[in-house]
């Protein structure tokens, strides 16, 4: 080795070695592997696994197999909301299989949907399939039906102003 390697090269080296990650040089014709000790990426490593782990446990909801419910005791999965954007107040809403005769029970109970509000109704959607058709009471006693909705891929649905339901199919899979 020449004077200028083992007097400058080799001590600056070792120096630096402690907090470098895995290296591999040349020296002289000769391979050397520098292995990192416990340095910064060691401790990195560690940081991540700790942190991912504290994220884990501080977020038992997100990472639960219960489902959550609303307010109203109904769970999420099983509940329906709806948004009265009109300027008429609702005094009931029914669902109607198609092909069945018999509506359901008033959704929003004895309690009216006011103008502009928005609740979640229970749909008990895992007892339901195919298509069914809305039926919308207004206050003022008329009555609306929408016909043929996908009512078990519909998570919310919007009364416009228009009198017609908006809302986004979310297809799911079985």
């Amino acid at each position: 080795m020449t004077a200028a390697v083992q007097n400058f090269i080799l001590p600056w080296w070792d120096r630096q070695r402690k907090t470098l990650p895995l290296f591999i040089h040349a020296l002289d014709k000769n391979i050397r592997y520098v292995n990192a000790t416990e340095g910064a990426f060691t401790m990195l490593k560690k940081s991540l696994i700790l942190l991912a782990l504290l994220f884990f446990l501080a977020t038992p909801q997100a990472c639960s197999a219960e489902s959550s419910t609303t307010d109203s005791g109904i769970p999420d999965e099983e509940a329906l909301l709806f948004i009265n954007d009109s300027e008429f107040v609702i005094k009931g809403i029914y669902i109607l299989r198609i092909g069945t005769e018999n509506w359901s029970e008033n959704l929003l109970g004895d309690k009216p949907l006011k103008k502009r509000e928005k609740r979640k109704l229970d749909i008990s959607r895992s007892s339901l399939f195919g298509f069914y058709d809305m039926k919308i009471v207004y206050g003022s006693g008329i009555e609306t039906i929408w016909k043929k909705l996908p009512i078990t891929e519909i998570f919310s649905i919007t009364h416009n102003s228009g009198g017609t339901p908006e809302y986004e199919q979310i297809c799911l899979s079985t």
